[in-house]
């Protein structure tokens, strides 16, 4: 079958060449500006982007506490369902995180109850969370590439939560699938900044338990209380990310 078009007199068109094609600019966006507008859109909607980050912590506790103590008494089985079925939960609770952090990207109003008018939205993000740390789960079994496998879907999926906000009629799956096309031609560059931000959000992280550790906290409040200090950057990180999905997507095909 030929690849041609025929336009609307009935010739033949044929397919745009490779150099009528459009560019792929790597960092389209640059790193620098990301974080700016990161940092400006945290400041921007600070409110927001704390209630973003609630959720998924308060709505995972009941969960975490269960895990801590499964591990703590070596079960390590029940611990470790406990806390993937309280990350597929966090993950499908974070679409309010994803919604605000969007809204704070793009300087748009922002109304807190917008995310909760259509609960629909939160079952796309339920499954794609889950095949998202079902993901991570897989990857982590294959110790011998240490965290490669981990960052490779991480850098694959980074901007499934913003397409379920945007398009959630194509439903969890195809989110996933629509971040990955989001990365085409830029995953050296995608890879080098989940790499910077892992390693910065590596530092908050131990800063953030020095001082939980400090306090006298153990187990599920200390991880809860972690998670709170480490809000403001992951918020950051989220706004920043949105940032520049939104840059991004304008060069798909269906870009909307």
């Amino acid at each position: 079958m030929s690849k041609n078009r025929r336009n609307g007199r009935g010739s033949e068109t044929p397919p745009p060449s490779k150099a009528e094609r459009k560019k792929v600019e790597p960092f389209p966006l640059g790193v620098g500006a990301m974080m700016r507008l990161g940092f400006e859109g945290l400041c921007r909607e600070p409110v927001a982007m704390l209630v973003g980050a609630l959720l998924p912590v308060l709505g995972t506790m009941p969960l975490l506490v269960p895990a801590a103590m499964a591990f703590d008494d070596d079960r390590a089985s029940a611990g470790v369902a406990f806390t993937m079925t309280a990350l597929v939960l966090g993950g499908a609770l974070a679409y309010p995180w994803c919604h605000y952090a969007l809204r704070a990207a793009r300087a748009e109003p922002l109304e807190l109850a917008e995310p909760f008018r259509e609960w629909v939205r939160f079952f796309p993000m339920l499954v794609a969370s889950f095949w998202f740390w079902a993901g991570m789960l897989l990857a982590f079994q294959f110790r011998i590439l240490g965290g490669l496998p981990a960052v490779a879907i991480t850098m694959a999926y980074a901007f499934f939560g913003f397409v379920v906000d945007e398009r959630h009629d194509q439903g969890g799956l195809k989110a996933l699938g629509t971040s990955v096309r989001i990365g085409d031609g830029r995953r050296f560059a995608l890879l080098a900044l989940v790499c910077l931000y892992s390693v910065v959000g590596f530092v908050v992280f131990l800063l953030a338990a020095s001082a939980a550790i400090g306090l006298g906290l153990t187990g599920a409040v200390a991880s809860a209380v972690v998670a709170l200090m480490m809000a403001p950057f992951i918020g950051f990180a989220l706004v920043a990310w949105a940032s520049l999905y939104d840059v991004l997507r304008r060069d798909l095909v269906d870009a909307w």
